[in-house]
């Protein structure tokens, strides 16, 4: 794998993630209706990661939109990039995610209150901000976790030379090569 194509790769970590979460939700309820009682403690525990699996399989569709439009956006804008830049660009992008699902949720929040026809209260105003400014928090932490996790996938890979750059000439190619030795 190119490491350009690898650093691409990383942006496909969360819906891999989201993806994990709605099948381990929707067989997790099958095994918890199964299990309660049978086994003390189990119970509980199966409750507590069905819950945290559910409630990311359901943010992941409410985050799940303005993240394609980032990636969308990201995948154009590299199209010509370096491997450098989009390296670069990667550290950043929870920054951008957070911005862009703060002034989706802000939207989505606005337009439900004008939809009434009436100017919304202050109170539902901060309402709104403080849960955007909740959601940005939870964005911010899990961008950098996985971009964190993609980084070290990524000095990993390239530290044990399983990152093919361009730059570099097969090994069988240079097997062929003359030397003074083997000509």
């Amino acid at each position: 794998m190119k490491p350009k194509s690898f650093l691409l790769s990383i942006l496909f970590l969360p819906y891999l993630i989201w993806v994990l979460a709605v099948i381990f939700s929707l067989f997790l309820v099958w095994i918890l209706i199964y299990t309660i009682g049978l086994i003390p403690g189990v119970a509980n525990l199966l409750l507590a990661l069905y819950a945290f699996a559910a409630v990311y399989a359901g943010g992941g569709i409410f985050a799940g939109i303005p993240y394609t439009f980032f990636v969308v956006g990201f995948l154009f804008w590299s199209k010509n990039k370096s491997e450098k830049n989009i390296y670069s660009a990667l550290i950043y992008s929870p920054l951008i995610v957070a911005f862009i699902s703060a002034l989706v949720l802000i939207t989505i929040g606005l337009i439900s209150r004008f939809a009434s026809g009436i100017f919304p209260p202050m109170k539902d105003l901060i309402n709104l901000g403080q849960i955007s400014l909740f959601g940005v928090v939870l964005i911010l932490i899990y961008g950098y976790i996985l971009v964190g996790v993609g980084i070290v996938g990524y000095k990993t890979f390239d530290s044990r030379k399983w990152l093919k750059r361009d730059n570099e000439a097969p090994q069988d190619a240079l097997d062929n090569i003359p030397t003074k030795n083997n000509s």
